[in-house]
């Protein structure tokens, strides 16, 4: 019969064993994961931050490119009439060329 007893007494002991072991390193588990959401809570919010920040140069990119194709349009357009009225010089340049070969001079 005593070795029913120390039979039980081994279950007893191995049983509060490995609960106390289980105790432990759950304590220890949660503790790591409490020190892991901490982490991840402050490099989300630097993240957060960052993609703010870029949706800001970004918007604001957008603006100067729309600024910039505004301004290439009117280029092209003052581009266009200088090329015209260079065309024009032209031609009155060779108007007068042809005039003053008829006109004889002094």
């Amino acid at each position: 019969m005593s070795l029913v007893w120390v039979a039980l007494v081994a279950l007893l002991v191995l049983t509060l064993g490995g609960i106390a072991f289980t105790a432990v390193h759950g304590v220890k588990m949660v503790r790591a994961m409490k020190r892991l959401s901490r982490s991840a809570k402050g490099e989300l919010e630097k993240l957060s931050v960052s993609s703010e920040q870029m949706n800001r140069k970004l918007e604001q990119t957008t603006a100067s490119l729309a600024r910039l194709d505004a301004r290439l349009a009117h280029f092209n357009v003052t581009r266009a009439r200088a090329r015209v009225l260079s065309s024009a010089l032209a031609e009155v340049q060779e108007t007068l060329n042809r005039a003053r070969a008829i006109i004889p001079s002094k």
